[in-house]
């Protein structure tokens, strides 16, 4: 369903279910070379789920639309939209990144000052802190600790880069 009446999307969502069996979803914003959006999202649909959900913002909407943020509020009105219609019982938006994009992380952590809760409404994972959770893990199979080394190569292996531009 389109809640935010525009083009909106999770770049990932992970669905997944508690062991008290309630269902959560997970909307994530991927940064890799690009920057977030330099222009005003603003649509009687955002004004509406913001407002309905007004208690878990600490922000004002005017802050929320602004350009550093509006890409990240629309992923966030869609986990609310989500929540409200009893899709999933659970859900939050957040951020993956490099962990050297200084800028993306900053915003990001401002980002997550505008909710009652924080880090449990928006969460921000690095590149290296999701590899390297995914490689102390017992029980993967060869061929998920491969995807997590191939994750890497393609996008933290910048000396790979370096050697075949010399």
């Amino acid at each position: 369903e389109n809640y935010t009446d525009d083009n909106s999307a999770f770049d990932v969502a992970i669905e997944f279910e508690t062991d008290e069996g309630a269902k959560g979803i997970w909307g994530i914003e991927c940064k890799y070379t690009d920057t977030f959006s330099s222009k005003v999202y603003d649509k009687p649909a955002y004004r509406n789920i913001y407002d309905t959900n007004r208690s878990l913002f600490t922000a004002s909407y005017e802050d929320c639309i602004s350009p550093h943020y509006n890409q990240l509020f629309r992923n966030h009105l869609i986990t609310l939209a989500l929540s409200q219609n009893k899709k999933f019982d659970i859900a939050f938006s957040g951020l993956f990144c490099h962990q050297d994009d200084n800028k993306a992380i900053e915003i990001g952590k401002k980002f997550q000052k505008f909710f009652v809760g924080g880090e449990k409404s928006f969460r921000i994972v690095t590149y290296a802190d999701y590899i390297s959770t995914i490689q102390r893990l017992s029980e993967i199979t060869w061929g998920q600790r491969e995807w997590s080394m191939l994750l890497w190569a393609r996008y933290c292996a910048q000396q790979l880069s370096e050697v075949i531009a010399r």
